[in-house]
Protein backbone atom coordinates (compact mmCIF):
# COMPACT_ATOMS: atom_id res chain seq x y z
CA UNK A 1 0.00 0.00 0.00
CA UNK A 2 1.22 3.51 -0.84
CA UNK A 3 0.27 6.43 1.44
CA UNK A 4 1.85 9.72 2.53
CA UNK A 5 2.63 13.21 1.27
CA UNK A 6 4.73 14.73 -1.48
CA UNK A 7 6.72 17.35 0.45
CA UNK A 8 8.32 20.35 -1.27
CA UNK A 9 10.91 22.87 -0.09
CA UNK A 10 9.24 25.62 -2.15
CA UNK A 11 7.39 27.96 0.21
CA UNK A 12 8.77 26.12 3.21
CA UNK A 13 9.68 29.33 5.05
CA UNK A 14 6.11 30.64 4.92
CA UNK A 15 4.61 27.21 5.60
CA UNK A 16 6.40 26.76 8.88
CA UNK A 17 9.20 24.62 10.26
CA UNK A 18 10.13 21.26 8.72
CA UNK A 19 8.65 19.01 7.52
CA UNK A 20 6.64 21.88 5.96
CA UNK A 21 3.47 19.79 5.80
CA UNK A 22 1.35 22.90 5.17
CA UNK A 23 3.09 23.25 1.81
CA UNK A 24 2.82 19.59 0.88
CA UNK A 25 0.49 17.57 -1.27
CA UNK A 26 -1.33 15.28 1.17
CA UNK A 27 -1.90 12.09 -0.76
CA UNK A 28 -4.36 10.80 1.81
CA UNK A 29 -6.59 13.89 1.44
CA UNK A 30 -6.59 13.29 -2.31
CA UNK A 31 -7.74 9.69 -1.70
CA UNK A 32 -4.62 8.48 -3.44
CA UNK A 33 -3.98 5.45 -1.31
CA UNK A 34 -3.31 2.58 -3.66
CA UNK A 35 -3.15 -1.13 -3.08
CA UNK A 36 -2.15 -3.27 -6.04
CA UNK A 37 -3.09 -6.92 -5.79
CA UNK A 38 -2.61 -9.98 -7.96
CA UNK A 39 0.20 -12.34 -8.80
CA UNK A 40 2.84 -12.89 -11.43
CA UNK A 41 3.80 -16.29 -12.77
CA UNK A 42 6.73 -18.10 -14.35
CA UNK A 43 6.80 -21.49 -16.10
CA UNK A 44 9.80 -23.34 -17.53
CA UNK A 45 10.19 -26.51 -19.64
CA UNK A 46 13.57 -28.12 -20.36
CA UNK A 47 14.55 -30.95 -22.70
CA UNK A 48 17.99 -32.53 -22.65
CA UNK A 49 18.27 -33.68 -26.24
CA UNK A 50 21.77 -35.12 -25.72
CA UNK A 51 24.21 -35.26 -22.78
CA UNK A 52 25.73 -31.93 -23.87
CA UNK A 53 22.69 -30.26 -25.50
CA UNK A 54 19.74 -28.76 -23.63
CA UNK A 55 16.86 -26.63 -24.91
CA UNK A 56 14.28 -24.78 -22.81
CA UNK A 57 11.15 -22.66 -23.04
CA UNK A 58 10.27 -20.02 -20.44
CA UNK A 59 7.09 -17.99 -20.03
CA UNK A 60 7.26 -15.30 -17.35
CA UNK A 61 5.53 -12.14 -16.16
CA UNK A 62 6.85 -9.03 -14.46
CA UNK A 63 5.75 -5.57 -13.36
CA UNK A 64 6.87 -2.25 -11.95
CA UNK A 65 4.79 -0.73 -9.15
CA UNK A 66 2.93 2.53 -9.64
CA UNK A 67 3.58 5.74 -7.76
CA UNK A 68 2.68 9.38 -7.28
CA UNK A 69 3.73 12.65 -8.89
CA UNK A 70 4.65 15.59 -6.70
CA UNK A 71 1.78 17.81 -7.87
CA UNK A 72 -0.88 18.26 -10.52
CA UNK A 73 -0.77 21.09 -13.07
CA UNK A 74 -3.97 22.30 -14.74
CA UNK A 75 -3.95 23.86 -18.22
CA UNK A 76 -7.03 25.91 -19.01
CA UNK A 77 -5.97 26.05 -22.65
CA UNK A 78 -6.05 22.27 -23.01
CA UNK A 79 -8.48 21.57 -20.14
CA UNK A 80 -5.86 19.12 -18.93
CA UNK A 81 -4.70 18.20 -15.44
CA UNK A 82 -1.53 16.16 -15.10
CA UNK A 83 -2.14 13.00 -13.05
CA UNK A 84 -1.34 12.79 -9.37
CA UNK A 85 -0.68 9.06 -9.68
CA UNK A 86 0.38 6.44 -12.21
CA UNK A 87 -0.33 2.73 -12.18
CA UNK A 88 1.89 -0.38 -12.62
CA UNK A 89 3.10 -1.46 -16.03
CA UNK A 90 3.44 -5.14 -16.94
CA UNK A 91 5.72 -7.35 -19.03
CA UNK A 92 5.11 -10.81 -20.49
CA UNK A 93 8.12 -12.73 -21.81
CA UNK A 94 8.24 -15.77 -24.09
CA UNK A 95 11.74 -17.23 -24.46
CA UNK A 96 13.19 -20.23 -26.29
CA UNK A 97 16.82 -21.00 -25.54
CA UNK A 98 19.60 -23.54 -25.74
CA UNK A 99 22.75 -24.51 -23.81
CA UNK A 100 25.39 -26.70 -25.46
CA UNK A 101 28.92 -28.04 -24.93
CA UNK A 102 30.43 -29.31 -28.18
CA UNK A 103 33.67 -30.81 -29.54
CA UNK A 104 34.62 -32.62 -26.36
CA UNK A 105 33.45 -29.58 -24.37
CA UNK A 106 35.95 -27.25 -26.02
CA UNK A 107 33.09 -25.09 -27.36
CA UNK A 108 30.21 -23.75 -25.25
CA UNK A 109 27.42 -22.19 -27.29
CA UNK A 110 24.40 -20.74 -25.46
CA UNK A 111 21.62 -18.52 -26.71
CA UNK A 112 17.97 -17.55 -26.67
CA UNK A 113 15.30 -15.94 -28.81
CA UNK A 114 12.52 -14.06 -27.10
CA UNK A 115 9.42 -11.91 -27.50
CA UNK A 116 8.39 -9.42 -24.82
CA UNK A 117 5.06 -7.57 -24.59
CA UNK A 118 5.36 -4.47 -22.39
CA UNK A 119 2.03 -2.80 -21.66
CA UNK A 120 0.80 0.39 -20.00
CA UNK A 121 4.39 1.66 -19.96
CA UNK A 122 5.25 4.31 -17.39
CA UNK A 123 6.39 7.36 -19.36
CA UNK A 124 7.83 10.76 -18.39
CA UNK A 125 6.30 14.01 -19.71
CA UNK A 126 7.94 17.43 -19.64
CA UNK A 127 6.41 20.25 -21.70
CA UNK A 128 6.92 23.68 -20.10
CA UNK A 129 6.11 25.55 -23.35
CA UNK A 130 3.18 23.47 -24.60
CA UNK A 131 0.72 23.73 -21.72
CA UNK A 132 1.26 20.39 -19.97
CA UNK A 133 3.13 21.94 -17.07
CA UNK A 134 6.62 23.08 -16.13
CA UNK A 135 7.30 20.06 -13.92
CA UNK A 136 8.15 16.59 -15.17
CA UNK A 137 5.56 13.96 -14.31
CA UNK A 138 4.97 10.28 -14.97
CA UNK A 139 1.92 8.74 -16.56
CA UNK A 140 0.94 5.49 -18.23
CA UNK A 141 1.05 5.35 -21.98
CA UNK A 142 1.88 3.05 -24.87
CA UNK A 143 2.52 -0.63 -25.40
CA UNK A 144 5.67 -2.13 -26.94
CA UNK A 145 6.63 -5.46 -28.44
CA UNK A 146 10.29 -6.48 -28.42
CA UNK A 147 11.88 -9.30 -30.40
CA UNK A 148 15.42 -10.29 -29.59
CA UNK A 149 18.24 -12.81 -29.91
CA UNK A 150 21.17 -13.22 -27.56
CA UNK A 151 24.17 -15.56 -27.85
CA UNK A 152 27.27 -16.47 -25.88
CA UNK A 153 30.31 -18.45 -27.09
CA UNK A 154 33.30 -19.73 -25.12
CA UNK A 155 35.85 -21.56 -27.29
CA UNK A 156 39.04 -23.24 -26.10
CA UNK A 157 40.83 -22.96 -29.45
CA UNK A 158 44.08 -24.43 -28.06
CA UNK A 159 45.24 -25.27 -24.56
CA UNK A 160 46.62 -21.73 -24.37
CA UNK A 161 44.09 -19.66 -26.33
CA UNK A 162 40.49 -19.01 -25.22
CA UNK A 163 37.97 -16.89 -27.12
CA UNK A 164 34.88 -15.50 -25.37
CA UNK A 165 32.12 -13.50 -27.01
CA UNK A 166 28.51 -12.49 -26.52
CA UNK A 167 26.02 -10.46 -28.52
CA UNK A 168 22.40 -9.38 -28.51
CA UNK A 169 20.09 -8.10 -31.25
CA UNK A 170 16.84 -6.35 -30.33
CA UNK A 171 13.98 -4.89 -32.34
CA UNK A 172 11.38 -2.87 -30.42
CA UNK A 173 8.12 -1.59 -31.83
CA UNK A 174 5.50 0.72 -30.32
CA UNK A 175 2.17 -0.99 -31.00
CA UNK A 176 -0.27 1.78 -30.08
CA UNK A 177 -0.28 5.56 -29.81
CA UNK A 178 -2.95 6.75 -27.39
CA UNK A 179 -3.97 10.37 -26.97
CA UNK A 180 -3.72 12.12 -23.64
CA UNK A 181 -7.15 12.85 -22.17
CA UNK A 182 -8.56 16.10 -20.79
CA UNK A 183 -10.37 16.33 -17.45
CA UNK A 184 -13.62 15.17 -19.08
CA UNK A 185 -11.96 12.05 -20.49
CA UNK A 186 -11.93 13.30 -24.08
CA UNK A 187 -8.79 12.94 -26.26
CA UNK A 188 -6.71 16.09 -26.81
CA UNK A 189 -6.35 15.88 -30.60
CA UNK A 190 -4.15 18.98 -30.84
CA UNK A 191 -1.27 16.83 -29.50
CA UNK A 192 -1.02 13.84 -31.85
CA UNK A 193 1.19 10.90 -30.89
CA UNK A 194 2.24 12.33 -27.51
CA UNK A 195 3.93 9.02 -26.61
CA UNK A 196 5.54 8.60 -30.01
CA UNK A 197 4.22 7.37 -33.32
CA UNK A 198 3.38 3.77 -34.16
CA UNK A 199 6.52 1.76 -34.82
CA UNK A 200 8.76 3.93 -32.64
CA UNK A 201 11.56 2.16 -30.79
CA UNK A 202 12.31 2.03 -27.08
CA UNK A 203 14.71 4.50 -25.51
CA UNK A 204 18.13 3.29 -24.38
CA UNK A 205 17.65 0.15 -26.47
CA UNK A 206 20.41 -0.19 -29.09
CA UNK A 207 19.61 -2.74 -31.80
CA UNK A 208 22.98 -4.45 -31.31
CA UNK A 209 25.45 -4.93 -28.47
CA UNK A 210 28.42 -7.27 -28.48
CA UNK A 211 31.81 -8.02 -27.01
CA UNK A 212 34.73 -10.28 -27.88
CA UNK A 213 37.74 -11.27 -25.77
CA UNK A 214 40.87 -13.32 -26.53
CA UNK A 215 43.09 -14.63 -23.73
CA UNK A 216 46.42 -16.40 -24.22
CA UNK A 217 48.08 -18.03 -21.20
CA UNK A 218 50.86 -20.60 -20.84
CA UNK A 219 53.22 -22.10 -18.29
CA UNK A 220 56.82 -20.91 -17.97
CA UNK A 221 58.41 -22.85 -15.20
CA UNK A 222 56.46 -22.07 -12.03
CA UNK A 223 54.96 -18.95 -13.59
CA UNK A 224 51.82 -18.49 -15.73
CA UNK A 225 52.07 -15.43 -18.01
CA UNK A 226 48.94 -14.24 -19.82
CA UNK A 227 47.86 -11.65 -22.37
CA UNK A 228 44.27 -10.60 -22.98
CA UNK A 229 42.62 -8.17 -25.42
CA UNK A 230 38.95 -7.30 -25.72
CA UNK A 231 36.52 -5.11 -27.61
CA UNK A 232 32.98 -3.93 -26.86
CA UNK A 233 30.56 -2.40 -29.36
CA UNK A 234 27.16 -0.78 -28.93
CA UNK A 235 25.02 0.51 -31.79
CA UNK A 236 23.25 3.88 -31.68
CA UNK A 237 20.22 4.49 -29.48
CA UNK A 238 17.96 7.39 -28.53
CA UNK A 239 17.61 8.90 -25.10
CA UNK A 240 13.89 9.06 -24.32
CA UNK A 241 10.30 8.29 -25.14
CA UNK A 242 7.29 10.38 -24.22
CA UNK A 243 6.68 14.12 -24.45
CA UNK A 244 10.28 15.11 -23.66
CA UNK A 245 13.31 16.17 -25.68
CA UNK A 246 14.77 13.14 -27.46
CA UNK A 247 18.43 12.86 -28.49
CA UNK A 248 20.23 10.43 -30.78
CA UNK A 249 23.17 8.72 -29.09
CA UNK A 250 25.76 7.45 -31.62
CA UNK A 251 27.18 3.96 -31.45
CA UNK A 252 30.70 3.37 -30.17
CA UNK A 253 33.44 0.76 -29.77
CA UNK A 254 36.00 0.53 -26.96
CA UNK A 255 39.06 -1.70 -26.51
CA UNK A 256 40.89 -3.08 -23.47
CA UNK A 257 44.21 -4.88 -23.00
CA UNK A 258 45.74 -6.78 -20.10
CA UNK A 259 49.09 -8.55 -19.54
CA UNK A 260 50.42 -10.18 -16.45
CA UNK A 261 51.84 -13.19 -14.67
CA UNK A 262 50.61 -15.50 -11.91
CA UNK A 263 52.44 -17.74 -9.48
CA UNK A 264 50.72 -19.70 -6.77
CA UNK A 265 48.36 -17.24 -5.05
CA UNK A 266 49.98 -14.08 -6.50
CA UNK A 267 49.03 -12.21 -9.66
CA UNK A 268 50.60 -9.06 -11.11
CA UNK A 269 48.82 -7.40 -14.01
CA UNK A 270 49.24 -4.37 -16.26
CA UNK A 271 45.97 -3.10 -17.69
CA UNK A 272 44.76 -0.42 -20.05
CA UNK A 273 41.02 0.13 -20.34
CA UNK A 274 39.61 2.09 -23.30
CA UNK A 275 43.12 2.36 -24.71
CA UNK A 276 41.91 4.26 -27.81
CA UNK A 277 40.44 6.89 -25.44
CA UNK A 278 37.03 6.78 -27.12
CA UNK A 279 34.44 9.29 -25.88
CA UNK A 280 31.13 7.40 -25.86
CA UNK A 281 27.79 9.16 -25.37
CA UNK A 282 26.09 6.99 -22.74
CA UNK A 283 23.12 9.28 -22.06
CA UNK A 284 21.96 12.73 -23.20
CA UNK A 285 19.37 14.77 -21.30
CA UNK A 286 18.02 18.31 -21.00
CA UNK A 287 16.00 17.65 -17.85
CA UNK A 288 17.93 20.39 -15.99
CA UNK A 289 17.17 22.96 -18.74
CA UNK A 290 20.62 22.51 -20.28
CA UNK A 291 21.88 19.69 -22.47
CA UNK A 292 24.05 17.30 -20.47
CA UNK A 293 25.93 14.28 -21.78
CA UNK A 294 27.11 11.37 -19.66
CA UNK A 295 30.29 9.85 -21.11
CA UNK A 296 32.28 6.71 -20.40
CA UNK A 297 35.55 6.57 -18.52
CA UNK A 298 38.59 7.87 -20.42
CA UNK A 299 41.71 5.80 -21.06
CA UNK A 300 42.72 4.25 -17.74
CA UNK A 301 45.98 2.37 -17.20
CA UNK A 302 47.53 0.89 -14.13
CA UNK A 303 49.31 -1.92 -12.34
CA UNK A 304 47.33 -4.32 -10.19
CA UNK A 305 48.52 -6.88 -7.64
CA UNK A 306 46.28 -9.53 -6.10
CA UNK A 307 46.67 -12.37 -3.65
CA UNK A 308 44.29 -15.26 -3.00
CA UNK A 309 44.30 -16.12 0.67
CA UNK A 310 44.22 -19.82 1.38
CA UNK A 311 46.53 -20.71 -1.51
CA UNK A 312 45.62 -21.47 -5.08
Amino acid sequence: MEVGSAVSTFGCYQAGPPPCINGALNLNDQHLRTTDTGFRSRANLTWKIAPDVLVYYTWSQGFRPGGFNRSSHYSSVLNYASPLAFTPDTLTNNELGWKTQLFDRRLQFNGAVYQEDWKNVQTVFFDPQGGLGNLAFETNGPNYRVWGVETQIIARVTNELTLTGSASWNSSNQTNSPYILDVTGQPITSIPNPYGSLGSTLAESPPFQGNLRARYEFMWGDYQPFVQVGAQHQAHSHSATGFVQNYDQPGYTTYDAFAGVSKDAWTAQLYCENFTDTRANLFTSSAQSIVTVTVNRPRTAGLRFSYKFGGQ
